[in-house]
């Protein structure tokens, strides 16, 4: 066990654990890596495979970069924050060993760019029930049938089935998925897995919290106006 600890990379997230850092959380939970937080950079943790760091511009940034690539010297360091402007190229511009990632990169593409950089191969597809997500593709099938989603959607279902059965409240997800409107996305894919009488699968509300599991949906069959009406709402 000890040995399978040492293969296993280790990613630190850097200052308190702030929505963006719980964000590249959820998506480094769909990997084998052992995650750790810390805050203070005179102790700093043993060496990693990566460092992540939640962008904040200004001297801050200056500060926090230097004393990582003093503790880091080798190791990769990601900065991750709002979309990509003209401010944040001239302030990264002096740290060309500094990658950055926006908040809004699509899922795959995040698990991708992570993967590249720690150097792991080969697809990691979460199973509830019938319902298959690929974060390599950014696809969902359900029943061996393709679910369309939108980003937002797709980054929601990544979070449930990622813990199946454990229910998470509106405002856990609101910061994993950097939006608002949970009880819409939600109500939005319990639509689309309904056309596949399956939304079941997806429980709770916005009161209780959302949860996913397969235990508790049972696949109906739906009278002859039920199927027309969830065939019109595809079209």
């Amino acid at each position: 066990m000890a040995k399978e600890a040492e293969m296993t990379p280790q990613v630190l997230l850097h200052g308190h654990f702030s929505p963006e850092l719980r964000c590249v959380a959820t998506v480094l939970g769909h990997l084998p890596v052992h995650l750790v937080v810390f805050d203070n950079l005179q102790t700093p943790p043993d060496p990693a495979a990566l460092v992540i760091y939640a962008y904040r511009p200004g001297l801050e940034h200056s500060q926090i970069v230097q004393a990582l690539t003093a503790a880091y010297p080798a190791t990769p360091l990601v900065a991750i924050g709002p979309d990509y402007s003209e401010a944040i190229h001239r302030d990264l511009s002096r740290y060309p060993h500094v990658t950055y990632l926006s908040l809004n990169t699509p899922t795959a593409e995040k698990l991708n760019r992570f993967r590249t950089w720690l150097g792991l191969t080969g697809p990691h597809p979460l199973h509830v029930g019938p319902l298959t997500l690929n974060p390599d593709t950014g696809t969902v099938r359900c029943h061996e049938r393709p679910l369309p989603l939108t980003a937002t959607e797709f980054e929601l279902l990544s979070v449930l089935m990622e813990h199946p059965g454990q229910r998470f409240t509106v405002s856990a997800l609101e910061p994993m998925l950097s939006c608002k409107g949970v009880a819409v996305h939600v109500y939005q894919v319990r639509r689309k897995l309904a056309v596949l009488n399956m939304d079941g699968l997806l429980r709770g509300d916005a009161s209780r919290g959302y949860t996913i599991d397969a235990r508790t949906s049972v696949r109906r069959t739906p009278n002859p106006s039920t199927a027309l009406r969830r065939h019109l709402l595809r079209l």
